[in-house]
């Protein structure tokens, strides 16, 4: 979603989102995807993060535009990955999955988040989030938790690109 330097660290303005996004002419409604069952996620959460929710409610105050349903400063989070559908596992294997992502978790260094430049793509408007490798090295770990315990677990190979969203298209 953002353009890094050489260490790997999101730059201050990445011109590039801004300007895909201001290119944008149709807008996708979020809340129209296909209604499936209901699941599990491993989100990372910011409720503790007052300068992030600072800045979030800063740009959702220029968000004026009725076709934007603006996240609660509370619910803020960044989507690593679906754990499961709902009726497809049962809470004796969520709870191992938990398990073994803490022990897993124990094994790595803290990360540290940053939040990069704001863009948007059809159905929202976020952050960028950096450093990518390493959250992504993070999804892996809940990956490999969630198929170790329960091995038909819906994983997807899709392009990731960690962002926190601050309003959806609707």
């Amino acid at each position: 979603m953002g353009e890094t330097n050489n260490e790997g660290a999101p730059n201050s303005a990445n011109p590039g989102d801004l300007e895909r996004f201001r290119k944008l002419r149709w807008l996708a409604n979020h809340w129209s995807r296909p209604i499936g069952p209901r699941a599990y996620y491993w989100y990372l959460t910011f409720e503790n993060s007052s300068e992030l929710n600072s800045l979030a409610r800063q740009c959702q105050e220029a968000i004026s535009f009725p076709y934007y349903d603006l996240t609660l400063l509370r619910d803020l989070h960044l989507t690593l990955d679906r754990i499961a559908f709902a009726e497809d596992i049962t809470l004796d294997q969520l709870g191992a999955i938990e398990a073994v992502a803490i022990r897993a978790c124990q094994e790595i260094a803290p990360l540290e988040i940053t939040i990069g430049s704001l863009g948007g793509t059809r159905g929202a408007i976020g952050f960028a989030a950096f450093p990518g490798q390493q959250i992504q090295n993070l999804r892996d770990i809940f990956r490999a938790s969630a198929l170790s315990v329960y091995p038909q677990a819906p994983i997807r190979n899709s392009e990731f690109h960690p962002h926190v969203a601050i309003a959806y298209s609707n």
